[in-house]
């Protein structure tokens, strides 16, 4: 389709004529036709009006005629009845929040299809519309709320749908030189949008439809990052983009990069006094590596290393042998050790549990107070702190650095004591009702030799809201700050963590 189509629904103008949608009457629709010509005869303007819209005696015959060739009146009755669905589609923008009582349900595979081939042109061209908007503001949170409604999608109005953010993608590399071209200072008020999750979020979200946009990005962050390096205002915006990078799927080479750069960003971040120069050999790695791969970038199908993972069979293996050894200290094979990609996989991994109702059979008997269950959990080193938290929720704090990975549980209105090391990264999953019976796992997979480990929290939180969801999707960089005392705020629009009286730096 060339052409894609504006929506409007034929509901709100049948309400605004009166006429019921349980069963339209054509003999009806003949009388408010003619009675509204009526209106324009003998009308002083030669118009009249329906609802907010001042329409011709035109206008009123083209609208009758559209009304004549509505079908699947039950579609758009459901898309009325879903207010973010309807938003998107006739104004382009996403407000409010997804009810259950609002989503569109259908019993077979076979219905679905038939609705997206009926919505999809009309959701094709309320994304092309919103990405103007999105693109030209660099606001990429909004595409990101959007992201429920790409499945109404067919592949080939999605390449439509899409075709802007594409094209952002493609370029971005160029348009990142541009910017450190054009000056040496930071070009922080450029770039905002690399230092938040939802722009590498969509990234990802559209690899379906562009297989190859998450290395396309992931090598424009880094070469920016790199020729940013010694750049005036940087401070510690380097880390901060590296850190959102590394959600991108993007190859595994690429990946190494972002987080072994996000280190050397680190030590060299911009501090009062001056640079220090110690790690730039550690930069200039990076630089041949990227080069080297930009190289390659033409035949990185073909040359691309082929990594696998334990089919279907191997799996049910290894779930019994984890079950054999207790369900949390064995593994199938090897050793195995939990890195910054770890912790990131983790966080997701629960995101999904609990925004999908994920949840394992509690195989297990239960282990003390709720929290992480695992090989790589040990004691805890590092500074001692205080964490308050004053919300409503309890909290379950997980705590990433170094090969391990640990857990610090603080009932609602309570205060805890906790240990971590410098520059560690946390996230935080909460509710009320904590149950036994059930449990979220991630089975931890090494690609470099198919070493599996399982990780799980000893039950779940049955009863969650959309602040507990919104605080968990955030991870935490622990960074240095004077203040030993940490507290977790309910501040209305959602939870807050701060250190002393400052938030702490986190991704989202």
């Amino acid at each position: 389709m060339s052409t894609y189509p504006s929506y409007r629904s034929p509901i709100r103008t049948f309400q605004e004529l009166g006429v019921s949608t349980e069963n339209i009457d054509s003999n009806q629709l003949r009388f408010e036709r003619k009675r509204l010509l009526l209106e324009i005869q003998i009308s002083d303007s030669q118009t009249t009006t329906i609802g907010e819209r001042e329409l011709s005696k035109n206008d009123v015959i083209e609208l009758f005629d559209e009304l004549d060739r509505i079908s699947h009146l039950n579609y758009h009755t459901a898309i009325f009845n879903h207010p973010v669905l309807l938003n998107l589609l006739e104004n382009h923008t996403i407000s409010g929040t997804i009810q259950n009582a609002h989503k569109i349900h259908f019993d077979t595979t076979e219905e679905w299809d038939i609705f997206i081939g009926f919505i999809s042109p009309y959701m094709a061209n309320a994304i092309d519309k919103m990405l103007s908007s999105v693109v030209r503001k660099n606001n990429f949170k909004d595409l990101e709320k959007a992201q429920p409604f790409f499945k109404l999608l067919t592949q080939t109005d999605a390449f439509f749908a899409f075709r802007k953010f594409n094209n952002f993608c493609e370029t971005l590399e160029d348009r990142l030189e541009n910017l450190t071209l054009k000056q040496t200072t930071f070009p922080a008020k450029d770039v905002t949008f690399l230092h938040y999750a939802p722009f590498y979020n969509t990234v990802n979200d559209l690899t379906g439809f562009y297989p190859n946009l998450p290395d396309t990005v992931a090598t424009a962050v880094i070469n920016f990052t790199v020729n940013t390096e010694r750049s005036v205002g940087r401070g510690k915006n380097l880390v901060e983009i590296s850190d959102q990078a590394r959600r991108l799927h993007c190859s595994a080479e690429l990946r190494t990069i972002i987080v072994s750069n996000r280190d050397a960003f680190w030590s060299s971040r911009e501090q009062k006094s001056s640079f220090n120069p110690n790690v730039v050999w550690r930069i200039l790695v990076g630089i041949v590596i990227v080069v080297s791969i930009i190289f390659r970038a033409g035949n990185r199908c073909e040359s691309r290393k082929s990594y696998t993972t334990p089919n279907q069979i191997e799996m049910q293996e290894i779930m019994r042998q984890i079950k054999k050894n207790g369900g949390y200290t064995g593994s199938y094979q090897g050793a195995i050790e939990f890195n910054e990609s770890s912790f990131l996989d983790l966080h997701e991994k629960v995101i999904k549990s609990e925004e999908f109702s994920i949840y394992g059979e509690n195989f297990y008997i239960r282990q003390g107070d709720p929290g992480i269950v695992s090989r790589f959990r040990t004691d805890s080193t590092g500074t001692m702190y205080n964490l308050t938290n004053e919300t409503d929720s309890d909290m379950i704090m997980v705590i990433w650095k170094g090969t391990s990975v640990n857990s610090f549980f603080a009932a609602s209105t309570s205060s805890i004591n906790f240990y971590a090391e410098d520059n560690s990264s946390i996230f935080f999953y909460s509710g009320k009702n904590w149950s036994d019976n059930r449990a979220i796992e991630h089975l931890h997979l090494s690609v470099s030799n198919n070493t599996v480990s399982l990780i799980r929290f000893n039950g779940y939180f049955s009863v969650t809201s959309d602040n507990d969801f919104q605080f968990l999707r955030k991870f935490f960089s622990l960074t240095d700050g004077e203040s030993t005392d940490f507290t977790i705020k309910d501040e209305g629009k959602g939870y807050q963590f701060y250190q002393g009286d400052n938030f702490v730096n986190y991704s989202y």
